[in-house]
């Protein structure tokens, strides 16, 4: 079982989302098989374990443990921006924070919605690190195109204005490709700031008219799409990153089939997609 600090960019890390509609213990014993180094978790489904079941988290750290796997990856904290909307549910970023501490995980994923200046949510952002660095923890912002935060440069901006050691940048291939394809931003980025990847294939051409619904449902195996998948792992590897990958594949398809042979085609995909890219 590696610790969660010593994952690097060869290991993969299996994304809640991507076995989403099957229980914890299917996750863990379907991840494990496949040969995964580690698991990611959403704030969802630790309250549905632990609050509305009654179960101890202490029962689901023992549960990873037991299938030689760590609970890493924390998604997803919102509602911690200084400028904040109306109506965003800042109980998430509690939830988050306490999900890190439970775990001892490697990184959360932060998502931006908010109102006011760049430099106010930096703040906000500044005191999200600092909250999760009682914990060791890593918060890695999400650029996502239908959000403030939409591009890499965005993002950037309000890493470098946060400017904490364990701030930075969660880089997903679907919002890099559907969001504009801003190689340039990607390229641009010092290693040091990717604090996570999210790597998973799909068309370059909407499928569904919301994006956000696109994105949740219509994601595709490592190969099995248009991404250039090659290109994004290169550049990766050439800023110096070294964050490990999270394998998130949301597919309404995938998720009717057996979770552990789902499992298995995701790491065998997305093994054969990094390493046709390291060669």
């Amino acid at each position: 079982m590696i610790e969660p600090h010593d994952l690097g960019s060869e290991h993969l890390v299996l994304s809640h989302f991507s076995l989403a509609t099957h229980g914890f213990d299917v996750r863990c014993a379907a991840a494990s098989a496949a040969g995964f180094d580690a698991i990611g978790m959403l704030h969802r489904d630790y309250i549905l374990h632990t609050q509305d079941r009654g179960r101890p988290a202490d029962d689901l750290v023992a549960e990873a443990e037991a299938n030689g796997l760590r609970v890493v990856e924390i998604e997803v904290a919102r509602g911690w921006s200084l400028a904040t909307p109306a109506g965003e549910d800042t109980g998430w970023m509690e939830l988050c924070l306490e999900m890190a501490s439970v775990f001892g995980a490697r990184h959360l994923t932060a998502m931006a919605s908010y109102e006011g200046t760049t430099q106010e949510v930096a703040a906000g952002f500044a005191r999200l690190c600092d909250r999760a660095a009682e914990s060791g923890t890593l918060v890695g912002l999400e650029p996502i195109p239908v959000q403030d935060a939409f591009d890499i440069a965005t993002a950037r901006e309000i890493v470098e204005r946060a400017n904490r050691d364990n701030g930075g940048i969660c880089v997903d291939s679907w919002h890099l490709e559907r969001g504009g394809q801003y190689w340039d931003q990607l390229e641009a980025l010092p290693g040091e700031m990717v604090t996570s990847i999210q790597i998973n294939d799909g068309s370059l051409t909407p499928e569904h008219d919301d994006y956000i619904e696109d994105c949740l449902w219509n994601r595709r195996l490592c190969g099995d799409g248009e991404f250039d998948l090659m290109r994004f792992v290169q550049t990766l590897d050439g800023i110096g990153a070294t964050a490990p990958y999270s394998v998130e594949i949301i597919s309404r398809d995938l998720a009717a089939q057996d979770p552990f042979s789902v499992a298995a085609r995701m790491a065998d995909t997305t093994r054969e997609a990094i390493l046709r890219a390291r060669t």
